[in-house]
């Protein structure tokens, strides 16, 4: 309720003040919408936060008839309010804006003053919320200023020294920046403030006069006039931020040399500094590699066929199994199989692999045909045989004893058959499989009957499940580049089936030098991208001459194994065909890159003395040499002094792409004389020789020299 008051209150004042404005305000205060930042705007430019009172003194003493004004630039636009110090030096200011607050003191026969402000603007401190509403926290806020009189200079003291900056990087002495003001701010000279208010600078306002600031002469000097109180003054030393255009050399890249430019440069206490660019005074001027080859092809990569599975002579059943670096594959069985199937290998180049086809089987359900006719509970043994090719091997067996009839029922059957796939001795029926040979089928035979009177021997039907445990290779055979395995026969509705998710072989290389159209002197970087076992892209240069991709043969790099002959071609060293060394089940892709051709360059060291060629301080090697290039030696920039000079290039090597690389070695034929070592002098950061928060006492000089260094360049 309270705060709503006040905020009808401070729009009926805005009401009162401006009768036919409705304005914004009003609208957002009536529809009760103002957010949170409107409301703080609204009372602060009504004023609602702080008081604030100032006393002006000379000295102890307080200055009636000051003119203080106070101003704000909060909104956008400066905003002034004025008053003028009662006999106790007071002034009372009310219904201001903070925010961007500034300060001027005058008084004739006084040193005026500025001043920046800042008030507390937080909650808690002059404002709080309350239900969504800002509540102001009204703050009185004081401060005690001081004012310097003119009489005479009484109490004064100067401050004085020499400010320099490298406005040209190119010479030895520093320049001076005539015309720039140096201040000094009376900030700790405030003899109080309160909580909520704080100065970051009170300066004196003068003109004509050295008083609290100097303007930088021709020859760099300065000097400051401090007016002080009897027991000294504490003052802090502004020194302006400069931006003025900076002579310097540096490399041009348009041009690609170097030269002399001018280029805008900042300097100042706060600056960033950045580094000074060396430019040699002298440089050496190499010849340029060759031009690189173009055209060089390597094309058709042909799979290259390999003996299957090149490690294993038995394969087992398996979801997924890794076999070497060249071979993954799942290996189902089959089921229901009620002969032995064959086998085959599909492929478009491979020939002779063999395996015998390992089985296991169990007879799953006995069903009678003819009870027979035994002596009563007698004993009857059962075999069940595995037949190929009309001739049968007994598979399992078991014994069980005839009802008291002599009959062999079937309920015996179905009593006895779970017990069976029990003991190992009884294995091969229910879920209780046992190895099986070769067969076209199963049958089951009773022992004969003994009856003493109508014998008749007992008869049945088997079902029986065989499937594939492995395949016992006999043979791998050879070149095959994508095997397919194909089961056939074994009269079943679900086939065994062994594929490959990767079957990698290596591949053959063909060098194709048809489409050159310049000739090669340095050999490219050739390179292999290829889907490993893995499904993960690897990439590699080595190869081999072993083809068969079960033998690890030597591996060299590409560049190891080719060579540049007379025409500009490529060619392997050995002649021999090459293949990758890795293994790919899909056709990897050739990556041939030329390095573009790159001048060597070399940094030289100068005796500072004689100005002659003492040495390499660093180089780089270039590419694309054939063979060590030429230097000359020579000024970096046209009209510098410096001749005679001469080097020849030694030491290096050869790489496996037939590339010169040089060491860095040079040989000096004559050193010459008078050449520059560098054009640029090297960085110098910001400095005062002493602190720039100084103490001074009435009469005293104190010295400061002001080194601006070399500044930040803007390069663009």
């Amino acid at each position: 309720m309270k705060n709503t008051l006040l905020l009808l209150f401070i729009l009926s004042a805005l009401l009162l003040s401006c009768a036919d404005d409705t304005s914004q305000v009003e609208e957002l205060m009536a529809a009760n919408e103002a957010t949170l930042e409107e409301q703080l705007n609204i009372l602060n430019n009504e004023g609602e936060f702080y008081n604030f009172n100032l006393k002006i003194l000379d000295g102890n003493d307080p200055i009636e008839g000051a003119t203080v004004v106070l101003a704000s630039s909060k909104s956008g636009q400066i905003e002034e309010i004025r008053s003028t110090s009662d006999a106790n030096g007071d002034i009372f200011f009310t219904d201001f804006s903070v925010g961007g607050n500034f300060i001027t003191i005058s008084k004739e026969g006084y040193y005026s003053v500025n001043g920046i402000i800042n008030f507390r603007f937080e909650e808690g401190y002059n404002y709080e919320i309350v239900n969504g509403r800002v509540v102001p926290i009204e703050r009185n806020e004081t401060a005690i200023l001081p004012l310097y009189s003119q009489e005479g200079n009484k109490n004064t003291a100067k401050i004085s020294g020499k400010v320099t900056y490298e406005k040209d990087l190119t010479n030895d002495e520093p320049e001076y920046p005539a015309g720039k003001i140096i201040r000094a701010d009376f900030t700790s000279e405030i003899l109080q403030s309160s909580e909520g208010v704080s100065f970051n600078e009170y300066t004196i306002s003068s003109e004509g006069i050295n008083i609290g600031s100097g303007e930088v002469q021709e020859d760099g000097s300065y000097e400051l006039i401090i007016p002080t109180n009897a027991n000294g003054t504490s003052v802090r030393l502004i020194t302006p931020e400069i931006r003025e255009d900076q002579r310097l050399a540096w490399f041009n890249d348009e041009i690609e040399s170097y030269e002399y430019t001018e280029m805008e440069a900042h300097f100042g206490k706060n600056v960033d500094y950045n580094y000074v660019p060396y430019v040699p005074g002298v440089i050496g001027e190499v010849s340029s590699p060759p031009v690189a080859g173009e055209g060089f092809q390597i094309d058709n990569l042909r799979k290259v066929g390999r003996r299957i599975f090149n490690d294993r002579s038995y394969i087992y059943t398996t979801e997924s199994r890794e076999i070497d670096d060249n071979t993954i594959y799942s290996f189902y069985g089959g089921s229901n199989y009620q002969s032995t199937p064959t086998i085959r290998v599909e492929d478009p180049t491979g020939t002779d692999f063999s395996a015998d086809i390992e089985m296991e089987a169990a007879v799953q359900r006995i069903t009678m045909t003819e009870i027979g006719k035994y002596p009563a509970n007698g004993f009857v043994r059962a075999e069940v045989y595995a037949n190929k090719d009309g001739l049968g091997r007994l598979f399992a067996s078991f014994s069980i004893n005839a009802d008291a009839n002599g009959h062999v029922s079937q309920d015996i059957i179905d009593s006895v058959f779970p017990s069976l796939e029990d003991y190992y001795s009884t294995s091969g029926f229910g879920d209780s499989y046992r190895d099986v040979n070769e067969f076209d089928n199963f049958t089951i035979y009773f022992s004969n009957s003994t009856a003493a009177s109508d014998p008749l021997q007992a008869q049945a039907e088997l079902e029986y499940n065989a499937k594939i445990t492995g395949l016992n290779i006999k043979n791998k055979g050879k070149n095959y580049t994508d095997p397919e395995f194909v089961f056939e026969g074994g009269d079943t509705s679900s086939p065994a089936a062994l594929n490959f998710s990767f079957y990698g072989a290596r591949w053959g290389i063909k060098l194709d030098n048809s489409n050159i159209t310049t000739p090669y002197t340095v050999e490219p970087d050739i390179r292999f991208q290829y889907i490993n076992k893995y499904n993960n892209i690897s990439t590699t240069s080595y190869v081999t001459n072993d083809s068969l991709g079960y033998s690890y043969g030597a591996s060299q790099t590409m560049n190891e194994e080719l060579e540049i002959d007379e025409n500009g071609e490529l060619k392997f060293r050995a002649g021999s065909p090459y293949y990758t060394n890795f293994y790919s089940d899909e056709e990897p892709i050739v990556i041939i890159e030329q390095d573009q051709p790159k001048k060597a360059s070399l940094k030289l060291l100068v005796d500072f003395e004689t100005g002659k060629l003492i040495g390499v301080e660093n180089y780089y090697k270039g590419r694309g040499y054939n063979e060590p290039f030429e230097v000359t030696i020579k000024p970096s920039i046209e009209g510098l002094p410096g001749e005679g000079a001469e080097v020849s290039i030694i030491g290096g090597s050869y790489n496996d792409r037939g590339e010169y690389e040089w060491s860095g070695l040079i040989a000096i034929n004559n050193p010459g004389a008078n050449y520059l070592y560098f054009l640029n002098r090297g960085e110098n950061y910001f400095n005062i020789s002493g602190s720039s928060d100084i103490e001074i006492l009435p009469g005293e000089e104190i010295y400061r020299d002001v080194e601006y260094g070399t500044g930040r360049r803007i390069m663009e």
